[in-house]
């Protein structure tokens, strides 16, 4: 893009002198009555020179959602520093943030990205004098602009402008798919900032920039042309294959038909909805390349590699990777070494857990307190992981620390292995409901069971997991919840409770997990970010723009932190302390394998609230992984002569019992993916591990019946496996950074 040095400067000199001639756009100050860029502070802060010399100073907030002009008249006004109006009206938005109306255009995070995205608006729009009136771009606006060939805009947009809005550009080609061949500004954003992304142009520090990896190479003008071009015709394809207007997509987002009693669905019912389902899962999840935003981590050789005789392998859980760079031996003796230190450390901290466990659930009537002292020792067992290993340092280190303030909110984007994990998740739960006789519930179920948030929950691929308590939500919560003041640490109560729903037939239902499939960038493109930003008191826009163009995985809030320790953990914490001990009544009338089998549902469901509450900054999951098997092994009690010595090695051994995590899941996301205890319990748990037989259940409580018996074969494999767990430790301690990590 070339201009005069009298009039705009509307490029670098570096992109000026990369334009080819075909798009070429010669933007001549003096034919424009209208405003010019100020080349000196376009860096630091926008400066606009205003032609009858008059400097804009309205300080209105832009409007109550992402439209044009309203939204971006602050931006074409002369303010800068505090003062100017975007940065004053995006003091509200933050990475904890609320709902917030420009919470995307927020999440640019530049004043520059803001800016140019609106004077980019402004020309495809053929807008020539202020105010601007026309709302949407059209293929006539667009053609007429490239046309005229003269606008102000920002140095340094001029690749932006080729690959977005020249001849070629992907929204000329856009148009001829959206619906009524428009773009409203909340769609062209969506564009924007992919290609944004793709070119990695002027993005703030802490932008995750290495998004885009479909190519090997650098994308460049020409490949992030075509990757915006391919990304958003797979997104609008996809509301056109499986919108919310369809029979199957209706059906499939209110469970196939209304519910009388516990009446089954039709097989035929089933049937469709199953595919319906299938079918929105894949457009929201593809595997790619068409589709995708970023790169989907997908080596799987060393699935086949984890010993299953081993007391560590029962803490790996196997997900695919990045192809290696090397052969394929050395990267899978690299994992196993990396995987076994990281196991052996864990197998000793249950261990040791699974002897303070059994004190606490001596006395199942006398529980109090106990559930707090649980977790706070598996956050300590957990922290102190880290000891000795220096090179792990910022919030690696948070690892094990409790959330407690209300900005300690949980975000995690669902891209790299989250997103295959994901979507084989809920392909099987699709199965379980439609195929396996599982429940019979959609898997995009709404927790307040509304036609209407029920069909919004579908249209946003919304996965929510929640929990009943037999109390009003007014007095759900134990104790305020709020962000705290960095200066006193005093909390202050939550402005609003929206995780809590009072049900209709009493009690209250608390929403834990939220997974959002449906990305906020790809929910602006289809007009849908007013109905997709806020699920349950919590927003999808948040952090920075990198995180908007992934599907979103919103762990519990604060308030359904509060009900978890407070009401849900203690109960379930109980119920495994009364089947403990009921396994070990010698006067029971039931078999020892029903009382076996009573104590793992109940770990289960405990393992539940675990995985849904991520209780902890960083390391939820392990630790909820930690819990669980040291749970089991608190069965196991003490010998006769009362040695725990013996006991100890004994419950090393015996973690062998346990089956090892399934290939290709990730626990947490095999609970947070069920919708309750109940369905994650029934369903769900037992599938969740390997199984050389096909039943995990069967081995599982076959092994604990032997193995509450302490025999001389088990002592002598407990010896040798804590010789070998000193070794391992030993050698982790002098181990190179990275080993273990």
């Amino acid at each position: 893009l070339l201009g005069s040095s009298s009039g705009c400067i509307h490029a670098n000199r570096s992109s000026a002198m990369l334009v080819p001639p075909v798009f070429v756009l010669v933007f001549a100050a003096s034919n424009f009555q209208g405003t010019c860029w100020d080349v000196g502070s376009l860096e630091e802060g926008i400066e606009i020179n205003v032609d009858n010399g008059q400097v804009g100073t309205s300080s209105l907030m832009p409007a109550s959602s992402l439209q044009w002009p309203g939204i971006c008249s602050p931006l074409l006004e002369r303010r800068n520093g505090e003062d100017y109006p975007w940065a004053i009206h995006c003091r509200g938005f933050s990475y904890f943030s609320s709902p917030h109306d420009g919470a995307l255009l927020c999440s640019l995070d530049s004043q520059w990205h803001r800016s140019t995205v609106c004077e980019l608006f402004r020309v495809a729009t053929n807008c020539v004098n202020l105010p601007c009136t026309r709302e949407v771009v059209t293929p006539e606006t667009l053609s007429a602009a490239i046309r005229r060939g003269q606008a102000p805009l920002p140095r340094g947009a001029g690749e932006l402008m080729e690959v977005l809005l020249a001849e070629a550009g992907a929204v000329s080609g856009l148009l001829e798919m959206v619906p009524s061949s428009q773009l409203t500004f909340q769609m062209f954003l969506a564009i924007y900032t992919v290609a944004v992304l793709c070119l990695r142009e002027k993005l703030p520090a802490g932008t995750h920039q290495q998004l885009f990896k479909l190519r090997a190479n650098s994308q460049g003008r020409e490949g992030c042309r075509d990757l915006v071009s391919e990304h958003f015709e797979h997104v609008f394809a996809m509301l056109a294959s499986t919108g919310g207007t369809s029979t199957a997509a209706a059906a499939a987002a209110t469970g196939g038909q209304k519910k009388i009693g516990d009446m089954k669905p039709s097989h035929a019912v089933l049937k469709k909805t199953g595919a319906a389902a299938r079918r929105h899962i894949i457009a929201l999840l593809p595997q790619g390349p068409l589709g995708v935003a970023d790169v989907e981590t997908s080596a799987t050789h060393h699935y086949d590699y984890l010993p299953t005789d081993e007391p560590w392998s029962r803490f790996v859980v196997r997900t695919p990777r990045e192809t290696p760079a090397h052969g394929l031996a050395t990267d899978v003796a690299l994992w196993r070494e990396r995987q076994e230190g990281w196991g052996w450390q864990s197998a000793w901290a249950a261990v040791r857990l699974a002897n303070r466990l059994e004190e606490m659930l001596a006395d199942p009537a006398e529980l109090d307190g106990w559930l707090d002292a649980w977790i706070d020792s598996l956050g300590a067992e957990r922290q102190s992981m880290l000891d000795g290993r220096e090179w792990i340092s910022g919030e690696q280190r948070q690892i094990g620390y409790r959330r407690w303030r209300g900005t300690q909110q949980i975000l995690t984007p669902i891209s790299g292995h989250y997103r295959p994990m994901w979507r084989a998740a809920l392909l099987q739960r699709v199965a379980e409901a439609t195929e396996k006789g599982g429940p019979h519930v959609p898997i995009f179920q709404s927790p307040d069971e509304s036609t209407e948030e029920a069909r919004r929950t579908w249209n946003c691929g919304a996965v929510l997991s929640w929990a009943d308590i037999p109390v009003s939500c007014s007095l759900a919560l134990h104790l305020d919840i709020g962000e705290s003041d960095d200066k006193n640490g005093k909390p202050a109560r939550a402005p609003s409770n929206s995780s809590l729903i009072n049900l209709a037939s009493g009690g209250c239902r608390v929403v834990l997990n939220r997974a959002i499939l449906r990305t906020p960038m790809d929910a602006a493109a289809l007009g849908q970010l007013s109905s997709c930003n806020e699920w349950y008191g919590m927003s999808v826009v948040q952090h920075n723009v990198s995180y908007a163009v992934r599907p979103q995985w919103l762990h519990a809030d604060l308030v359904a932190v509060d009900v978890l320790e407070h009401r849900l953990l203690p109960a379930a914490l109980q119920r495994v302390a009364i089947a403990s001990q009921e396994v070990h009544n010698s006067s029971s009338r039931s078999p020892l394998r029903v009382r076996l089998h009573d104590a793992a549902e109940a770990i289960a469901e405990f393992t539940y609230y675990m995985f849904n509450g991520a209780l902890y900054t960083r390391g939820s999951a392990a630790i909820a992984i930690l819990s669980h098997h040291a749970m089991y092994l608190s069965l196991l009690r003490s010998p006769e002569d009362g040695e725990r010595g013996r006991l100890a090695r004994h419950r090393l051994q015996a973690l062998r019992c346990l089956p090892n995590w399934r290939a290709h899941t990730m626990p947490d996301v095999e609970a947070t993916s069920s919708h309750t205890a109940q369905a994650y319990t029934s369903y769900v748990y037992w599938k969740s591990f390997d199984s050389a037989s096909g039943d995990p259940r069967e081995e599982l409580l076959s092994c604990l019946e032997r193995a509450l018996v302490l025999d001389a074969e088990s002592e002598e494999r407990g010896r040798q496996d804590a010789h070998r767990l000193q070794k391992a430790l030993r050698e982790l301690k002098s181990s190179r950074p990275g080993v273990g990590t």
